[in-house]
């Protein structure tokens, strides 16, 4: 019993997308911070970013233009249940255009 229960464990795992989402993003944070770390100009962020690939999320709020949202990866999901990961990032900025923090996320594409 310990032994299936030990088993399905495993297999979940391995079948599971976390692990592969947080290589993604700790490599993203690792390029993004020394290409343009914080107290850099939002603008020149938003550049690099769009230099490397990453788009900006697609319905995103007038009012938080100032906090910009980008796609920087997809990946297929592994679970049975979801289609699809991304992985995001907002560009927090203070009110005087600069950088002040990078908050990483990742989404499904989900049942």
């Amino acid at each position: 019993m310990r032994a299936a229960i030990v088993l399905s464990a495993m297999v979940l795992v391995a079948c599971s997308s976390s692990a592969e989402l947080a290589e993604m993003e700790s490599a993203w944070r690792s390029k993004l911070t020394a290409a343009v770390p914080v107290g850099s100009s939002l603008v020149d962020a938003q550049r690099w970013l769009e230099s490397q690939g990453a788009k900006p999320y697609p319905g995103r709020a007038v009012s938080d233009k100032n906090d910009p949202l980008y796609v920087i990866a997809t990946i297929k999901a592994r679970e049975w249940y979801c289609e699809s990961w991304v992985v995001l990032v907002t560009l927090r900025s203070s009110p005087d255009g600069r950088i002040s923090r990078y908050d990483f996320t990742n989404s499904g594409v989900c049942l």
